[in-house]
């Protein structure tokens, strides 16, 4: 599979990518060719934000190999039912539970685009008091109103990111956005009604709504009337090759994550080596009682409505290769007693350092850039951990 596939693609591969306007077609050649050569065995699939590669009958009057090989598919935005499925599931799994009018609201708002939905939703759990385990925080769409300011403030990256490929490859239909948020309906509409198929296309995008010229994003809208020139004038003389590295998102350490993400494995390993050797002294190895702890710490979630049927037909030794950093913090949290001495009986620098281990999943998980006082947070609450860890023989 290629990923981001217009960076090899003729004429919109960018200064950095200028040898694949003549290196395309012999690659996808060759390509196409073992395809048909084993019937079928060597399978492709390419992705991306603009489908020219397949779209396209010819480059500098040579037939494309992709032409009509397969048709582009898009990911078509969500509707109110995958918005509900989607926010419910991880709100629970957060704390949340949202009343049935914030589905339609997000829905409504963000055009069903994904990300920005949950963009949203995250900035009005970062508001939310949702300390008690025992209770979901009820959140309504007036929730998402109070917070209106703070929410438009974090979209706004994602939103650049939405319209970067229409600036570098779709200038034309960028001005028309820019007309239609600015509200001139009129030309807009008639340039419309001559081309459906450009409706069509920015519905793709989850932009406009399908067959019309409204806006389905909002605060793409706002933004296209308070910025969309200039943002037009700071990226449009750069193609992608050759940006500046200051309008780029920023590239992660990869040593740096490699580490982390070994440091991070480290702990938790310990740790499940810990929780059953402690459990298993406590009670004599019976199996039952070490899974009857366990489940103590373990809470309900929308991919197990019951923890106690992770343990069935199965060992303890072998679910707790299962459980998540989160999940092994509530089960040394839950037999307290237990673990106690193995932490100093320190028991709120526990769970503190254990939430760091579990922020720092979501860098590594993600390939996302760590700053230093994230890294140095981190290495902080490693070491504590592993200090203590170390005392469990091997």
């Amino acid at each position: 599979m290629l990923d981001e596939v217009e960076y090899i693609t003729p004429g919109l591969s960018g200064a950095l990518g200028k040898h694949w306007d003549h290196d395309f077609l012999p690659f996808w050649q060759c390509i196409r060719a073992a395809h048909q050569e084993t019937h079928g065995q060597v399978s492709f699939i390419v992705a991306g934000v603009n489908p020219a590669c397949v779209d396209k009958p010819h480059f500098e009057g040579t037939p494309n190999p992709l032409f009509q090989l397969a048709s582009p598919q898009y990911l078509e935005p969500l509707d109110v039912g995958a918005v509900r499925e989607m926010v419910r599931s991880i709100g629970r799994y957060s704390g949340l539970r949202f009343g049935e009018s914030v589905f339609a609201h997000l829905k409504d708002t963000y055009g069903g685009h994904p990300y920005l939905i949950r963009i949203a939703c995250s900035e009005v759990w970062q508001a939310t008091d949702t300390k008690n385990p025992d209770k979901l925080t009820s959140i309504g769409a007036a929730d998402f109103g109070h917070r209106r300011a703070e929410i438009k403030a974090r979209l706004s990256q994602p939103i650049k990111d939405i319209l970067l490929s229409l600036v570098w490859w779709y200038p034309d239909e960028y001005e028309l956005l820019q007309l239609l948020a600015g509200g001139d309906t009129e030309f807009a509409g008639e340039w419309l009604s001559e081309s459906p198929e450009s409706v069509v296309q920015f519905a793709r995008y989850g932009i406009l709504k399908p067959g019309a010229g409204e806006f389905a994003i909002a605060d793409l809208r706002d933004f296209l009337t308070a910025h969309g020139e200039s943002y037009k004038r700071e990226i449009s003389p750069f193609t992608r090759g050759d940006m500046p590295p200051e309008l780029l998102p920023q590239i992660p350490d990869l040593e740096a994550l490699g580490k982390l993400f070994e440091k991070r494995s480290e702990i938790e390993i310990r740790l499940r080596r810990a929780i059953i050797l402690y459990l298993g002294v406590k009670f004599g190895w019976k199996q039952h009682k070490i899974a009857a702890a366990m489940i103590q710490g373990l809470t309900r979630r929308p991919d197990r409505a019951s923890p106690a049927e992770l343990f069935v037909g199965r060992s303890p030794q072998d679910v707790i290769n299962d459980l998540y950093t989160l999940d092994l913090k509530s089960v040394v949290l839950a037999n307290w007693d237990i673990f106690k001495a193995l932490f100093d009986n320190n028991k709120s620098r526990f769970e503190m350092n254990m939430d760091t281990l579990n922020r720092a999943r979501r860098v590594d998980g993600h390939a996302k850039p760590m700053s230093s006082e994230q890294a140095l947070e981190f290495e902080n609450s490693h070491s504590w951990l592993l200090s203590r860890l170390a005392r469990v023989p091997e």
